[in-house]
């Protein structure tokens, strides 16, 4: 992990849900002064109603023509692709399945303890337990292994930053200071 943060520019952060990856993004952007898009901001609306694709994509691309950027998340696969294709920087949070279910499920309780009109991190409300244990799931078996061979492949031209728990997550954000308040 021995990256020069000096030269992290246009910076992808990727990884199952409740991983960390939006305070981590968040983190990077407010230390580095980098702008951060979290694609859950722009991907889903009232309902969870998915965005356009073409609206989506037409703000992707946006975002990837300037000179630096964050950006958090999924998204459609070719916009993904192409999003690695233009970072310099590339940050993989995979933990073992049961973090990612233990930090969801946590998330999910302190959104129903602050009430039902609380935010819900950075999507317009709260998906049920079920759907956001089915997608957790979906990308531990499909995209994942994905992930891993593509970023693979990317190590000897680009950072590529795979953060394997908790506490390498934790050592990591540490290098940016404390988080943005």
């Amino acid at each position: 992990m021995e990256i020069d943060v000096a030269e992290m520019k246009r910076i992808a952060v990727i990884g199952n849900g409740g991983g960390g990856k939006s305070m981590l993004a968040r983190r990077i952007g407010s230390a580095l002064g980098i702008p951060v898009l979290v694609i859950d901001k722009i991907q889903f609306g009232p309902g969870l109603s998915r965005t356009p694709e073409p609206e989506l994509h037409e703000i992707h691309s946006a975002e990837l023509a300037r000179d630096r950027w964050i950006i958090d998340g999924f998204g459609p696969w070719p916009a993904m692709e192409r999003r690695f294709e233009l970072a310099d920087t590339i940050i993989f949070i995979d933990f073992l399945m049961w973090v990612h279910f233990l930090w969801a499920a946590r998330r999910h309780q302190a959104h129903c303890d602050a009430g039902p009109n609380a935010p819900y991190g950075d999507l317009p409300e709260a998906p049920s337990l079920e759907r956001m244990f089915a997608v957790l799931w979906k990308v531990h078996e499909e995209y994942t292994p994905r992930f891993r061979e593509i970023f693979n492949g990317y190590r000897s031209v680009k950072n590529v930053v795979h953060l394997r728990s908790p506490e390498e997550l934790d050592a990591f954000a540490e290098r940016f200071g404390a988080p943005p308040a």
